[in-house]
């Protein structure tokens, strides 16, 4: 073997050498590995086939600078006898490099490493063949590596998830509860009914029949005032809100939040680089003469009013309208999360702020994902009139609107009459 390997070595590097001023007129450059010790680990996994190992050798040794711009590699037939394989594998592995710009190839002429490629300043002296055959060192970031702001997302966004069907985190739904028979069939009926057009890129403010079926919805049940036009689909609440303070509020803006509040808020409004200005919340709900004495020139106010988390108390009548009315004399917004409103132990829900606002100040937020079920990833903002169009144009930027497919399905699932079928029987179940 010793002799084999030698004799190898020879024949690889009277390749590479001969012609080193051919037609390329370039010629390979001193101190470059030689290039059985870099390809000698080609046959030491089968983990891919053997051409894309020989490309992934070679790819790495050009990238690492262990092969010079210019350098010139050995003829398809020679590396071929010399690695023991195929003349076809060597051509595809070159072929590969030839296409991605590594390598350049002239018939007759052979091949050698693109010359205007960047010299990379590790020296190719240090190159070891087994760096290229074993996975690179083991890299662990901790939450260092991260931005300040990074850092602060991190610390107030604690998701906790469960693989095993049972969770006792707040604000997820009992995945019991769902007529997941009535789901299943109206999921296989819209497979049935999927056309072409639905793989076009969805509309911008979500599908319409979802959006006339949700403003059908808020106006019955939570008082809302709106027609479907003011209806905006969104992945979730929290992307409902970066996406919204995106569009409304400058870097700097203040923005009142309840103290204490939902996390996942305080996350959205940070990363869109609003300056988050805690309230203090008692049992009557925000404390607004709290939020105008630390905040006067707030340009948003962030509520729950119809189940405040996560003390769970209801925003009183006076503070609804008392938060109105500082939001009309401040041009300012308030983005209602109704988050909850579905379910109370006893009475009826108070109707939402939105539909207090003769001012055109609030904008409602409403999500499916804490009623049917968390994956599902389906919210909805209800907008001030001309509003809409406006916001929806940075929904790109913040995850796009939720698969056409999915927004079908659900609108279905409103309008037979199921959804509320299923929200009666989940009250029933959770008191």
């Amino acid at each position: 073997m010793a002799v084999q390997g030698v004799r190898q070595q020879s024949r690889a590097e009277r390749s590479a050498g001969n012609g080193g001023h051919g037609s390329h007129g370039a010629s390979p450059r001193r101190g470059a590995a030689p290039i059985l010790q870099i390809l000698e680990g080609i046959h030491e996994t089968a983990d891919a086939p053997l051409y894309v190992r020989l490309y992934q050798h070679v790819r790495d040794a050009i990238v690492s600078g262990a092969l010079a711009p210019g350098q010139r590699l050995p003829a398809s037939r020679t590396l071929a006898e010399d690695l023991r394989v195929s003349r076809n594998t060597v051509e595809s592995a070159l072929e590969q490099l030839r296409a991605e710009g590594f390598v350049q190839r002239r018939v007759g002429a052979g091949s050698i490493v693109a010359p205007d490629l960047p010299v990379n300043p590790r020296s190719p002296q240090r190159f070891r063949s087994h760096a290229r055959t074993s996975p690179p060192p083991d890299v662990t970031y901790d939450a260092d590596a991260l931005s300040g702001r990074g850092r602060q997302t991190l610390d107030s966004n604690h998701l906790i998830t469960s693989r095993t069907g049972f969770t006792f985190a707040p604000c997820v739904p009992d995945s019991q509860v769902l007529p997941l028979n009535g789901w299943r069939q109206i999921l296989a009926r819209r497979s049935r009914l999927w056309s072409r057009s639905e793989m076009l890129p969805p509309e911008r403010a979500g599908y319409r029949p979802l959006r006339e079926a949700i403003a059908t919805y808020v106006v019955a049940s939570r008082g809302v005032r709106c027609e479907w036009r003011q209806v905006l689909v969104v992945g979730s609440v929290q992307q409902g809100i970066a996406l919204v303070s995106r569009m409304l509020l400058d870097p700097g803006d203040e923005v009142w939040l309840e103290e204490p509040g939902y996390p996942g808020a305080r996350t959205a409004f940070t990363f869109s680089g609003a300056k988050v200005v805690p309230v203090p919340v008692d049992d009557e709900g925000i404390d607004v003469r709290a939020g105008e004495r630390l905040s006067p020139r707030a340009r948003m106010a962030y509520v729950t009013p119809s189940h405040q988390y996560p003390l769970g108390v209801t925003l009183t009548l006076a503070r609804r309208m008392a938060l109105v009315d500082w939001a009309a004399h401040n041009d300012a917004w308030i983005l209602e999360d109704d988050y909850d409103s579905e379910f109370r132990y006893v009475g009826r829900p108070l109707a939402s702020i939105q539909g207090l606002d003769t001012h055109r100040r609030v904008i409602y937020a409403g999500t499916f994902n804490k009623v049917l079920y968390p994956s599902l990833r389906l919210a909805y903002l209800v907008l001030p009139p001309g509003l809409t169009d406006l916001i929806a144009s940075g929904q790109d930027i913040t995850g796009g609107t939720p698969p056409t497919f999915l927004q079908a399905a659900v609108a279905e699932f409103i309008d037979s009459g199921q959804f509320a079928s299923h929200l009666r029987r989940t009250r029933e179940i959770y008191r």
